[in-house]
């Protein structure tokens, strides 16, 4: 029997106001994520990936269609309920890793926990636990302008998946790094998948790392279009 996807989404649309007419951005798109899938979704500049994802991410709310998210239809929520939704089940990695300056790196990562109704005491044990895990364990008293731009990125990828989300949405995460730090962050993720079992989506111009994925999707003209490749010496999902 085919499991139930963890994210899908059903004759998704989008447009915004364009002087007297609309700009259509996304129309009827359908998809459908694994548990535990890793998917890559690339596309021209303008194309919608962006939009996309923070649709799939109820950080906007479609013009039509359906998201559905671990059985859950989320726009049928009410804003405060969606919010809170949005918190446990959802996680996020952005080009910009947006941690809170002021805040330690254990601090960072506890802070969602902290926000769904954890204890300071379980929320930072848990934050050791994942900072162990993207080997950080040694900066948990560090502010984010005390470590590096790599090490910042690892800080955001174990927030993202403090809350054991069902999928972690990815926009450009290794966008601003070098090519050494990209390949060590992309490893990361894989690692995190095989351990957790999240599914991954990952908005990327890096065609390495999108050749990577498990199933690569391109936007093109507001729809998505298969451009699965496999070769020799690609990741595959375990």
């Amino acid at each position: 029997m085919k499991q139930e996807p963890v994210l899908s989404a059903k004759s998704l649309g989008k447009w915004f106001p364009s002087g007297n007419e609309r700009l259509v951005v996304l129309d009827n798109l359908d998809l459908e994520i694994e548990r535990g899938e890793i998917l890559s979704i690339v596309g021209q500049s303008g194309a919608g990936k962006s939009t996309l994802l923070h649709l799939l991410g109820t950080l906007l709310r479609p013009d039509s269609g359906h998201v559905t998210i671990g059985g859950e239809d989320v726009f049928r929520l009410s804003d405060h309920r969606l919010s809170r939704f949005r918190n446990r089940r959802i996680g996020f990695v952005f080009q910009f890793h947006h941690l809170l300056p002021a805040f330690t790196v254990e601090e960072n990562v506890a802070l969602p926990l902290m926000i769904g109704g954890a204890s300071l005491e379980k929320g930072r044990a848990k934050a050791r636990d994942l900072l162990d895990a993207v080997a950080l364990g040694d900066r948990l008293s560090h502010y984010p302008n005390q470590i590096s731009g790599g090490e910042q990125q690892r800080v955001a990828v174990a927030r993202a998946v403090a809350t054991e989300p069902e999928v972690v949405l990815a926009d450009e995460p290794s966008g601003n790094l070098d090519d050494a730090t990209s390949d060590s962050l992309h490893e990361l993720i894989w690692d995190l998948r095989d351990r957790l079992g999240q599914a991954f989506v990952i908005v990327t111009h890096d065609e390495k790392l999108a050749n990577q994925a498990d199933r690569k999707l391109r936007l093109v003209d507001r729809a998505l279009v298969d451009v699965t490749a496999r070769s020799q010496g690609e990741r595959v999902k375990t």
